[in-house]
């Protein structure tokens, strides 16, 4: 799997009998994922796993990723052929992976999900990783520090939650949910809620204009948003 930025370049010449395009796809960056996977009679298990040129990135996902993969390797091993049936072959089952919101060549973020066949819940960890410094942050360092990040996102998260126009079959769930899942994509700060199973996820997305004014690392601002 390999996901990869573009640059476009555009030129448009008059003719004399209509206009002419050229136009050049470069690519600026790519990021490639790795899949671990294993099977037997009785069980399955595939992750996939970005892989970027930063090794401390790399090294902080392997890491954080090991004892879950561990966990569930052992799990689906346990399982004894005996115990199940031709028609119950793979009856176990665990997924892992990470979607990135936002990959520059200063700042990773995204979620990632961790699942499996005996646990009803699934997991899922937000992460923004600094990739000049080789670890994770805290929301609060992408601001000054008389910015409050928590304290300020939270009322207005909450009331932007009140405001929306959820299905009503979905508002008793909303309400009982926090969205307090950070990452950051590259329109702005997603506050995402947990996943279920039934109404999957939901976002309430704070453009990085909203706070420029407080905002420390100005390169999460589109070139013609920075004043």
């Amino acid at each position: 799997i390999d996901t990869t930025d573009f640059f476009f370049f555009l030129v448009i010449r008059p003719l004399s009998d209509g206009y002419e395009v050229i136009s050049e796809l470069k690519e600026t960056s790519s990021l490639v994922y790795e899949c671990y996977a294993y099977a037997d009679y009785s069980g399955m298990l595939e992750c996939k796993i970005p892989r970027s040129e930063n090794k401390k990135f790399n090294l902080w996902l392997d890491k954080l990723l090991k004892t879950w993969l561990d966990n569930a390797l052992k799990k689906i091993k346990s399982t004894e052929t005996a115990d199940i049936g031709t028609a119950d072959r793979w009856v176990i089952s665990a997924q892992g992976w990470v979607e990135t919101d936002l990959f520059t060549g200063e700042l990773a973020s995204g979620n990632i999900y961790l699942q499996s066949s005996w646990n009803k819940k699934t997991e899922k960890i937000p992460f923004i990783f600094d990739l000049d410094n080789g670890r994770e942050i805290a929301l609060q360092e992408l601001f000054i520090n008389e910015f409050r990040a928590v304290t300020w996102f939270e009322p207005v998260v909450r009331d932007m939650k009140k405001a929306r126009d959820w299905k009503p079959e979905t508002r008793k769930w909303i309400d009982s949910q926090e969205f307090n899942l950070v990452s950051l994509t590259e329109e702005g700060i997603s506050f995402r809620t947990a996943f279920s199973n039934v109404f999957g996820e939901k976002e309430i997305l704070i453009p990085y204009q909203t706070v420029e004014a407080y905002l420390k690392r100005k390169d999460l601002l589109k070139p013609k948003d920075r004043k």
